[in-house]
């Protein structure tokens, strides 16, 4: 599995496509720490589903390409691994970029002047909405991608990227005072049962399917 994710990392090095997405994601996180309602919640919840989309879409038209999934199951792996690869990388872009963007808001927070508490660097509601929204978007478009393959499902990503981040935004306008641990804890557990349903259904997609 490990194999799978520094080759992932190798193909994303190469091509500029990893630099690039992270560029983006850099030049408009500061926009997102201050400002409207719409940059601090639909604007933020699209960089990070956006980050993200990029690279898993890159990586799944890499394989259609030189139809990798036909040679990958070739290697001293299962095509467990193979799943697994995708969802770890998938989990390691979503702390990049939070890790990123709590930097930024760190270092915005130092160039006025302010303290760096606690409470005005995390915020709950924030990450939570966020791993919901990945959760979400994570957990339609990978069991799609092995049962329909690439071509079926590129538009697909973009159209669920745009949905998943119009329901979140709207969520965050509707439940009331969510910025409170409980349902940070009620987000992430309600996002790995998403994840590991998934998971569970693109093995058994994938190992029902003659690569």
């Amino acid at each position: 599995m490990f194999s799978l994710l520094y080759r992932d990392f190798k193909i994303l090095k190469k091509t500029w496509t990893f630099y690039f997405g992270l560029l983006y994601f850099l030049f408009l996180l500061p926009v997102t720490q201050k400002g409207s309602f719409f940059t601090q919640t639909y604007l933020q919840y699209f960089l990070f589903i956006y980050f993200s989309y990029l690279i898993f879409a890159y990586l799944t038209a890499y394989d259609y390409k030189y139809n990798a999934l036909t040679f990958i199951p070739a290697l001293p792996i299962t095509k467990k691994d193979i799943v697994a690869a995708r969802y770890l990388l998938a989990g390691i872009t979503f702390l990049l970029c939070l890790t990123l963007q709590h930097i930024a808001k760190a270092i915005i927070l130092l160039k006025d002047n302010q303290a760096i508490i606690f409470n005005q660097l995390v915020n709950y509601a924030h990450i939570g909405m966020i791993f919901i929204a990945f959760s979400l978007f994570f957990s339609i478009i990978i069991p799609l991608y092995y049962k329909l393959d690439y071509q079926a499902t590129r538009w697909v990503m973009y159209i669920a990227m745009l949905l998943t981040v119009a329901v979140t935004g709207m969520l965050t306008g509707i439940i009331p005072n969510p910025n409170q641990p409980w349902f940070l804890l009620t987000a992430l557990g309600t996002g790995l049962f998403l994840l590991l349903f998934s998971f569970r259904f693109s093995v058994r997609i994938l190992e029902n399917k003659n690569l």
